[in-house]
């Protein structure tokens, strides 16, 4: 554990923190790009119409 230093933890944390808000930068774009309106969790899963009768 000699090799970790102050600085080289530090630069980890720092590298941590920028690939965390590049992810949330894209994650921001795609929920941007969707298209506003009902969700497709909102729909109903089954969405054919049952025609069969009770005799």
């Amino acid at each position: 554990m000699d090799a970790l230093t102050p600085e080289l933890f530090d630069t980890l944390i720092v590298a941590n923190i920028i690939i965390a808000l590049a992810l949330i930068g894209v994650r921001f774009y795609i929920d941007l790009r969707r298209p506003r309106g009902r969700s497709r969790r909102s729909q109903p899963a089954n969405t054919r119409q049952n025609n069969t009768t009770n005799d």
